[in-house]
């Protein structure tokens, strides 16, 4: 497997992002900006709530 998608994995991991679809799950919002970053996309996110 490439480093890099071990490596973006890994971040993802350690983002501890758990979308239970309950509104107590949060965190999300860490994996986007994983992803964005990893990426270089930036676009608009929006949040039902904050943190998700």
């Amino acid at each position: 497997m490439n480093s890099e998608v071990v490596e973006l994995l890994q971040a993802l991991i350690r983002n501890a992002g758990v979308n239970t679809g309950l509104s107590e799950s949060r965190h999300e919002h860490r994996s986007v900006a994983t992803l964005q970053g990893f990426s270089g996309v930036d676009g608009t996110v929006f949040e039902p709530v904050p943190g998700r």
